[in-house]
């Protein structure tokens, strides 16, 4: 079937057809081209962290580690998830690692603050006792990690998660545990009289 200028329908769905794949080829070449960079700023945003903490049982030990919310227009809640492998989970049982905050009654963010365990922040109601962390526009927030083991230490490697509320991740901190060694190796006196 032949149309006013002697073009036929079906050449013109099909030029539609090499647009689009001319469009879908540029697209993919972009990409292609843009993938290095987009990768590289997103690593470079996810600042990871390793930690290493010789534990003394019964006493408390910190992690400090700096969160920043990137957007320039718009506030963040993030939450913070503790993996750790020997924490049993029994209801009732305070965990061992904890995220500290100033929420409710008490200061203990201050009070470890005022005996130089960590940097201050801007805000002290940035984190609340759910764990979640308020951040505005390009502001940032020291974390403070508290770690306190009543039970004999376990060497072991505990996951820090640190994600929006929509699941992205903005931190994974690796921290590594192991018992505190006096003069090089563990010993037991037996005294006889």
């Amino acid at each position: 079937m032949k149309h006013n200028g002697g073009i036929i329908f079906h050449d013109i769905m099909n030029i539609g057809k090499i647009k689009g794949q001319e469009n879908i080829e540029n697209a993919e070449y972009i990409r292609s081209q843009m993938l290095p960079q987009v990768v590289d700023k997103v690593l470079n945003q996810t600042s990871n962290g390793n930690y290493r903490l010789n534990i003394i049982q019964g006493r408390e030990a910190f992690v400090t580690h700096l969160v920043k919310n990137t957007s320039d227009f718009q506030s963040v809640v993030m939450q913070v998830k503790i993996r750790d492998p020997e924490t049993p989970d029994i209801e009732g049982l305070e965990d061992e690692i904890k995220l500290v905050h100033n929420d409710g009654t008490g200061n203990e963010w201050r009070y470890w603050y005022s005996k130089q365990k960590c940097p201050a922040p801007k805000n002290w109601n940035n984190v609340n006792r759910k764990g979640e962390i308020y951040l505005k526009p390009q502001e940032d927030c020291p974390l403070l990690f508290k770690v306190l083991i009543f039970r004999d230490v376990i060497e072991r490697d505990v996951l820090i998660d640190i994600y929006e509320k929509e699941g992205y991740v903005v931190s994974t901190l690796k921290v590594h545990i192991s018992p505190q060694v006096f003069g090089g190796a563990r010993v037991d006196y037996i005294f006889r009289y």
